[in-house]
């Protein structure tokens, strides 16, 4: 694992990567958009969690600099903006996969789990939903299974 500014390939490249090393690339970037949502005033969580317009684009083209063909990029994000998050992957991935993740079973989902191979066809799988919550808050057994067992996401078998 690196850290390194994931929107620039020079910061990459300054700590030692190098093009089309990797088999698999996950990422969570920041996925608020500071112009439309309430910033933290605390800078480290505001870095964290708001992005500026491009934000996406500069992230998944670092991931395919970093990838070997066919290799495999799974990324989380905002669900209501799963369409950008599609139109972003598709010049360069394909064998897009989709996990919605609901906090409960009668809500709409929240994030999406996304996942991409570099170079891959056009093929397009949606994955049934991962509820977070039962009714009364606690995890469901899913969610307990992968936070305590350790269980494999449908979406990372593929």
């Amino acid at each position: 694992m690196f850290d390194a500014d994931a929107e620039s390939i020079d910061s990459l490249k300054s700590v030692g990567l190098s093009s089309e090393s990797f088999d698999r690339v996950l990422m969570n970037p920041p996925f608020h958009d500071a112009r439309r949502h309430n910033v933290s005033p605390d800078p480290g969580r505001r870095l964290a969690h708001s992005g500026e317009a491009g934000l996406l684009k500069r992230w998944v083209d670092s991931a395919a600099w970093l990838l070997k063909a066919n290799g495999v990029l799974v990324l989380i994000w905002r669900a209501d903006a799963l369409d950008e998050v599609i139109e972003t992957l598709q010049p360069v991935f394909g064998a897009i996969a989709v996990l919605p993740v609901h906090p409960r079973e009668d809500a709409a989902p929240i994030r999406v789990l996304v996942r991409a191979e570099k170079g891959g066809g056009t093929l397009r799988k949606s994955y049934p939903p991962l509820v977070l919550n039962d009714e009364a808050g606690r995890p469901t057994p899913v969610a307990e299974a992968i936070m305590r067992d350790a269980k494999t996401l449908q979406i990372a078998e593929t």
